[in-house]
């Protein structure tokens, strides 16, 4: 806060001997505002001194956060003490309007109103940057995925990868996650939560588009957990027409696919894994869609 101009110092050492008549209300003010009792602080300005030599004195000794609360309680006052004993009563209160009107609002209100705002506006700041960051994580993945889909050889190295940048997606989007683990009995590509439910992920990326086999054997992995569990299944070449089929004719169906085109609608930012994800449970749960195409 900026110290207090000649001007306002002055208006103000005049105002105070007319808003407080009484000199236990003068002193009862500036004790509170000094944190002091009020003897003390008569000890030091004694009765004989003139209230527009006090108040000089203490605004040249107020700290910064005294003259804060010094300012707001003046802004807050109503009128000046001593109702009608105070023949000064008129003169204060046009006085105490002016000052009002100069100093615009309650100090402690503005400045907490400013604090409210700049922090709003550094929280802004950090979500904006917080965006920037992950746009350029998905631009970066994106970038790895246009490579990938040059490889000609070790092509189980590109389904290890698609893995990884899958639960990278998750991470970048704060959704909740396990990654690749195992059972004693079978390897899971990995897990995450959404909207109270538990998927199993797998993940391939093959030359041709998923058989009826493979999801078959994915679906055991399902049957054999909670009715709270259900499956994604991502594949980059998508799925033949007879695996999507068996899995949507299914008495309950428990899975959902993505192909390529929508995972690479993620990386290209032009939608959130999140808005896929709600977009596919939906259709699920309220079509049985384990595979509708997302635009």
């Amino acid at each position: 806060m900026k110290k207090l101009s000649f001007q306002n110092q002055s208006k103000i050492k005049n105002l105070c001997p007319l808003l407080f008549w009484y000199r236990d209300d003068f002193y009862s003010f500036f004790a509170n505002i000094l944190e002091c009792s009020k003897s003390d602080l008569e000890y030091k300005y004694p009765r004989n001194l003139n209230k527009y030599f006090i108040t000089e004195q203490i605004l040249h000794i107020l700290t910064e956060e005294q003259l804060k609360r010094f300012l707001s309680e003046l802004y807050n006052l109503k009128e000046p003490l001593g109702g009608d004993n105070n023949p000064n009563y008129r003169e204060g209160l046009q006085k105490l309007k002016d000052f009002k009107k100069e100093m615009g609002n309650d100090i402690l209100e503005q400045e907490l109103k400013d604090k409210e705002f700049n922090d709003y506006l550094g929280q802004c700041k950090k979500n904006d940057e917080l965006v920037n960051f992950k746009k350029q994580q998905k631009e970066k993945i994106w970038m790895e995925f246009l490579e990938y889909t040059k490889i000609t050889e070790n092509k189980q190295k590109r389904g290890f990868w698609l893995e990884k940048i899958f639960f990278d997606l998750m991470e970048i989007e704060n959704i909740e996650h396990k990654r690749p683990y195992r059972t004693h009995y079978e390897q899971i590509d990995g897990s995450l939560k959404f909207d109270s439910f538990t998927y199993l992920f797998e993940a391939k990326w093959e030359e041709n588009a998923i058989a009826q086999k493979d999801i078959s054997i994915f679906d055991g992995k399902i049957q054999g957990k909670a009715q709270s569990t259900r499956g994604i299944f991502l594949s980059i070449s998508g799925f033949e027409d007879s695996a999507v089929c068996w899995a949507q004719n299914k008495d309950s169906p428990r899975l959902i696919f993505i192909d390529g085109s929508e995972f690479s609608a993620i990386l290209q930012g032009y939608k959130t894994m999140y808005e896929l994800l709600y977009e596919k449970e939906y259709n699920l749960t309220h079509y049985g869609y384990v595979y509708k195409k997302i635009k």
